[in-house]
């Protein structure tokens, strides 16, 4: 074991060169006098980089008092390299000098989060070869998940300011605080996209301090969109966190949102419209797409009912046969989705409230238009 005289006669060498040659030993000790003040470096941190230095000049020789300070000068570069490979090796614990690049701090800020979820996704894989047009709507439906994230970022879209990642079956979306009503409005065209698949979906949406960039997500925003979809949603539903329910304007939440018998509010997939394949030729042919669907796909809940062998899954296809149900009502009733009836009527109602509209009223305006603010619906 080296003595203290050993350790006080390294330090004196480090202080010579330190006299003879001041840039280059200060360096070794992993700063720069003109960059950091000796006197702002731990002491512990500069004495354990003296002995490594020490260790380092003093390899090959008997002794370290027989070491003159111009014994070094003929050997002072040879040693100084094997200092810095001493240091290099680990001996010390390694300085970042301030001209390095500074990474900036990770973002970790308040992010509405959406998870969702493909429902009864490993029971949709155990079918596939025996269905090959179920394999046809899965795939369909994790192409539109796929599809979803692609958008999630583009400039050219209403998602430029969204992050997603896909994670097999599901799908996590999440935005800045400002973008509550984009979150909200990409869910409900997700779960759209997928349900005219005849895929249902089930997840949360909810608000915490969150970190997600280019795939990689955590923070307690994401775990409270997770338990709302793991514990809350039971049914085919997305079910938002009260507290952003409060902070959506009514009209919003009268057009996307629906109350459920049990107090929590989730995304209503009827209300925004599902368009099925063929809308196109449909709509020429004077159908309207979104009835269309209704009608069929009320008919195969039925179907799902009556083959739902597992009391769980028929008390979920019970909850969407209810859904079903209401949709076609409203739908008879005021022959478009709910989405759209409020549209029109708010706009009826704008129209209402220009001074140059009521100072002429036509004898053929609607009698739902001379109403004054936007109906129960």
């Amino acid at each position: 074991m080296e003595s203290e005289a050993d350790l006080a006669g390294r330090d004196k060498i480090v202080a010579n060169i330190g006299d003879q040659h001041p840039t280059s030993a200060v360096s070794v000790l992993g700063y720069s006098c003109v960059e950091r003040p000796c006197n702002s470096v731990p002491l512990a941190m500069v004495e354990n980089r003296r002995r490594s230095i020490g260790r380092a000049v003093g390899r090959g020789t008997k002794s370290w008092r027989q070491l003159a300070p111009g014994a070094l000068e003929g050997q002072r570069s040879t040693r100084m390299g094997r200092a810095r490979r001493g240091l290099d090796r680990g001996d010390c614990p390694p300085i970042v000098s301030p001209e390095m690049k500074v990474t900036p701090a990770l973002p970790y800020e308040d992010r509405i989060v959406a998870f969702v979820d493909i429902l009864g996704f490993r029971s949709l894989v155990g079918r596939l070869q025996s269905n090959p047009q179920l394999h046809e709507q899965l795939h369909g439906a994790l192409s539109a998940i796929k599809s979803f994230k692609s958008i999630a970022g583009d400039p050219q879209t209403a998602q430029k300011e969204l992050e997603a990642s896909v994670f097999s079956d599901s799908i996590a979306i999440s935005g800045a605080t400002s973008e509550l009503h984009t979150v909200i409005w990409t869910c409900l065209g997700l779960q759209t996209r997928l349900l005219a698949f005849g895929i249902l979906t089930r997840g949360g949406i909810s608000r915490g301090p969150t970190h997600h960039k280019e795939d990689l997500l955590y923070g307690e925003g994401m775990i409270k969109a997770y338990d709302l979809e793991s514990k809350a949603a039971i049914y085919p539903r997305v079910v938002i966190d009260s507290q952003l329910v409060s902070e959506l304007p009514e009209v919003q939440r009268l057009m996307l949102l629906n109350l459920d018998v049990d107090g929590l509010w989730h995304t209503d997939p009827f209300s925004f419209g599902v368009l099925p394949g063929g809308s196109e030729a449909l709509v020429e042919d004077g159908w309207d797409p979104h009835l269309v669907f209704i009608e069929e796909f009320a008919k195969r809940v039925e179907r799902e009912i009556e083959s739902a062998k597992d009391p769980g899954i028929r008390a979920k296809w019970g909850w969407m046969k209810s859904k079903v149900h209401e949709a076609l009502a409203f739908h008879r009733k005021h022959g478009t989705t709910r989405l759209w009836h409020i549209l029109k009527v708010a706009k009826a109602f704008d129209k209402k409230s220009d001074p140059a509209a009521t100072a002429a009223p036509t004898a053929s305006e609607p009698a739902a238009e001379q109403e004054s603010g936007l109906p129960k619906v």
